[in-house]
């Protein structure tokens, strides 16, 4: 009986390795066509998280149709989107052109600190900050999201089906339960997924959106080239939590270290958008969300490193908000809370 048992316990552990090493190879295999399946779910989540908010204000006591507040959702991402687009083709080429300035500017100030500190030897450092390439990194990061933009038609393509979908989930799934025994509990789980992973999505928007702004008012305070480009990259670097915002707040502050000659605008912008990250996300960010983002920084760590190995720069910035997801849906079901308790930062998590 005891070898019985070993054996199963072996051949389950087995089929668990090959199930997960399929998933892997499919996410690598299918990348192209996944990554925009991936934003056009999170497009999705964020035009029907507009549509209530539209359908929630009400002109002289009549409220918003719901057709039209999808309309008014759709409308609103598509001008967004493409000012985005705009903003990132304009500023990406005006970085490009003065990267070699910069350059320059980062090597004498490398210098002149490790003379300072009175390091004779300063070839190694030197020679690192002189083969850096800033023009070559930003004009990869461009390529990346100029990959994004021109994949915007099959994100429409995928959006559409999955609006002409949506109506027909809910009926699907009741189909499917009817003769369960669990019908109502497990409808229930489902309801409370998509509501938990629709609140995680609209607050991390508004937060991101929040600390972007901010931290623009506060660059153009200090006449911070490209302001609009860093508050574009805070706002997406705030999805990625605690090295996010790290990462957002150190590079407007390298900016401006190789701008100015002064370190006044350095110490304004990493102060002022520093304390911005904390105050957003310390404090407004948790009690907006409670415990849907208790998420470990370990955890945090290995999903950048995976979805980066799987996905390259979009397996990035996707990364975590899918595991921020996939805790939420083990959460909610009783025989794998615990794992969701494990990729916690604590163990405690509240939906």
């Amino acid at each position: 009986m005891d070898l019985l048992e070993t054996n199963l316990r072996l051949l389950h552990a087995v089929l668990w390795l090959l199930l997960i090493s399929m998933i892997l190879a499919i996410l690598v295999i299918g990348k192209d066509f996944l990554i925009p399946f991936t934003f056009a779910i999170f497009i999705w989540f964020l035009v029907n998280i507009l549509a209530e908010t539209f359908s929630a204000f009400s002109i002289a006591g009549r409220t918003v149709p719901k057709w039209l507040a999808y309309l008014l959702s759709i409308v609103t991402i598509t001008i967004v989107v493409r000012g985005l687009i705009l903003l990132i083709s304009r500023n990406v080429t005006q970085v490009i052109r003065a990267a070699p300035l910069y350059q320059k500017n980062l090597t004498l100030l490398f210098n002149n600190l490790l003379e300072k500190a009175g390091l004779e030897d300063r070839q190694l450092v030197t020679q690192f900050i002189t083969d850096l390439d800033i023009g070559g990194i930003i004009t990869t990061m461009a390529s990346n999201m100029a990959n994004l933009a021109g994949n915007m038609v099959l994100i429409i393509i995928y959006l559409i089906f999955i609006f002409l979908e949506q109506r027909f989930f809910m009926r699907k799934i009741e189909r499917v339960l009817q003769n369960g025994v669990s019908h109502d509990q497990l409808l229930k789980v489902i309801k409370s997924i998509d509501e938990d992973i629709r609140v995680y999505i609209g607050v991390k928007t508004f937060t991101s959106l929040l600390t972007a702004g901010i931290s623009y008012l506060i660059m153009s305070y200090v006449n911070l080239d490209f302001a609009e480009f860093w508050a574009l990259l805070i706002f997406v670097l705030n999805f990625i939590p605690s090295i996010g915002s790290i990462v957002a707040t150190l590079l407007p502050c390298l900016q401006s270290l190789v701008q100015f000659e002064t370190l006044t605008p350095f110490l304004v912008i990493f102060f002022a958008i520093g304390a911005t990250q904390v105050l957003v996300g310390n404090i407004l960010d948790p009690n907006l969300m409670g415990q849907r983002l208790n998420i470990s920084p370990l955890v945090i760590v290995l999903s950048l490193l995976l979805w980066a190995v799987l996905w390259g720069v979009p397996g990035m910035f996707l990364g975590v908000p899918l595991m921020v997801m996939l805790i939420i849906v083990l959460y909610n079901f009783e025989d794998t809370r615990w794992v969701a308790q494990m990729l916690s930062k604590d163990g405690k998590m509240r939906m």
